[in-house]
């Protein structure tokens, strides 16, 4: 059975996946966007370029595995809902 810490649980937010900017997560890591770009640029946090510019996209689903994967906490107010499980103690 698969539980909140489960890697292979979707978060989605109002029915759909949430797409975060490098400052976006960078709020949510309490890191600099600078930081954020580095863990990109590294492979360490997973996401896509917009075509034609140097804008980065990070899928929630990426984010919060990596959340996961370093031991921060998840906000529930960014994770969203997931399919099943429960929240617990305000963060996933």
């Amino acid at each position: 059975m698969l539980t909140w810490n489960d890697p292979g649980v979707l978060i989605f937010l109002g029915g759909e996946m949430r797409i975060f900017t490098t400052v976006q997560c960078a709020e949510i890591c309490g890191v600099s966007a600078r930081t954020v770009c580095k863990w990109f640029d590294s492979g360490r946090l997973r996401g896509y370029r917009i075509p034609g510019s140097q804008d980065r996209r990070i899928p929630g689903e990426f984010l919060v595995r990596f959340l996961r994967e370093q031991g921060m906490p998840v906000p529930v107010e960014y994770a969203g809902r997931p399919i099943w499980g429960d929240p617990k103690n305000g963060q996933v």
